[in-house]
């Protein structure tokens, strides 16, 4: 434990299912410091969805662009505005500062810019060192990762598994797209944007009519930006299946997933917020990024992973060849980025194996069908009450503040 911590900031310009991956680290800091002040350097989306909800956040910041963090690597920012931002956040005099945005490279330096007393975090080899440190392995499960992170610090896990508090907005919301029904709700998510991470449209598609003749209501779920994937899932399914595509915020999708009997997502921020929220998944992951982001726990999840490590439209081997010079030695933040832009530049599509169409066991997951072969209603499902009860004497129910001024 560090003396005298009374403000920590934390710097995690990451999405939403690695927030909700960071959670329990996030739970240490209150359980082992007397009522700190936490402020979290985000992205909008954070903004968006922390609004009036409790937890361990009392505070977000919106980061301005910037190169690396919030923005691309390649991509224009504003170094006049990050300037004003930092200068603002040294005025907060912050006592601890936790870097929780990849292996230091572009946020390692912004970190040691705040000025608090001392600063942890992630370092890979080609990042600036800072005061405590782990090694960045990519290969690493997210959580834990989090976790050993604030053991710097001296704080201990008081929770593995995250957990979000829903909103009475958030069931307004949800309400308004989707009336209640009696039959056992089950979303489809077949996003996200990024190839290596999602499965065959036409796949999700039959997954979901097989569901739906078991007796299942269907919904598709995306964002505003998988609208085109929605809309192809839904071109291929049965005429039952419903369109919600880009027309729920993320506190409203945490409310839908918190109705659902069983969620049957790729790998991206629903399965997290799903499994969060109490609510079983099937989720779909590739098997190196099962080892970074799986679920923990197989009482409510089923993973389906793809042992598939060649590019399934040029056939690079990921794994043994086909790689640039001197890959091998890359950082694992360096790695990964070259595999994205290889799937995307290849027109690479999915990335999990098939078998009779189907993942095994995404059409029918264990523990949800009844002896008469029909989708029954499951007894996992826990109550917006029951999920959102904390589940440590230590978790604080707070609603973070949120800050969009960046210059003030």
């Amino acid at each position: 434990m560090i003396p005298g911590v009374r403000t920590i900031v934390v710097l995690h310009a990451n999405g939403i299912g690695d927030f909700v991956l960071a959670l329990p680290a996030l739970e240490t800091l209150p359980a082992t410091y007397p009522d700190p002040e936490i402020v979290l350097l985000g992205k909008p989306c954070h903004a968006e969805f922390l609004r009036g909800r409790p937890g361990p956040v009392d505070r977000v910041v919106v980061m301005p662009p910037s190169c690396g963090l919030t923005v691309p690597p390649n991509a224009p920012d504003d170094p006049a505005e990050l300037s004003r931002f930092v200068t603002a956040m040294q005025r907060e005099r912050f006592d601890l500062a936790i870097q929780r945005r990849g292996g230091g490279r572009y946020s390692n330096p912004l970190s040691l810019r705040l000025g608090a007393r001392l600063t942890i975090g992630l370092l890979a080899s080609d990042a600036s060192s800072i005061d405590r440190w782990i090694p960045y392995v990519y290969n690493q499960s997210k959580i834990y990762r989090y976790l050993e992170m604030t053991a710097l610090a001296g704080a201990l896990p008081v929770t593995l598994e995250p957990h979000v508090v829903v909103l009475g907005r958030d069931l307004a919301e949800s309400l308004a797209v989707l009336l209640k029904s009696d039959d056992p709700l089950v979303p489809l998510h077949p996003g996200p944007d990024a190839p290596d991470r999602r499965w065959a449209q036409e796949t999700f598609a039959a997954t979901g009519d097989a569901l739906a003749d078991a007796g299942a209501r269907v919904v598709v779920i995306g964002t505003e930006l998988e609208r085109p994937l929605v809309e192809r899932v839904l071109s291929t399914m049965g005429p039952t299946a419903e369109d919600l595509g880009g027309k729920l915020s993320r506190g409203g999708i945490v409310w839908l997933l918190s109705r659902c009997d069983l969620v049957v997502p790729n790998d991206s921020g629903s399965p997290h917020l799903a499994a969060a929220a109490g609510t079983p998944t099937a989720c779909i992951f590739w098997c190196l990024t099962m080892m970074t982001a799986g679920i923990p726990g197989r009482r409510r999840h089923r993973p389906v992973i793809s042992w598939q490590v060649t590019c399934i439209s040029c056939g690079t081997d990921v794994a043994e060849g086909g790689v640039p010079a001197g890959a091998r030695s890359w950082p694992a933040s360096r790695w990964k980025m070259w595999l994205n832009r290889h799937s995307s530049s290849c027109g690479a599509h999915e990335t999990v194996d098939e078998k009779d169409g189907l993942p095994v066991g995404a059409g029918s997951p264990r523990g949800h069908r009844g002896s008469g072969g029909g989708l029954r209603r499951t007894r996992w499902l826990i109550t917006p009450a029951a999920a959102t009860a904390p589940s440590e004497a230590s978790r604080r129910l707070r609603a973070p503040a949120v800050e969009y001024d960046r210059a003030a």
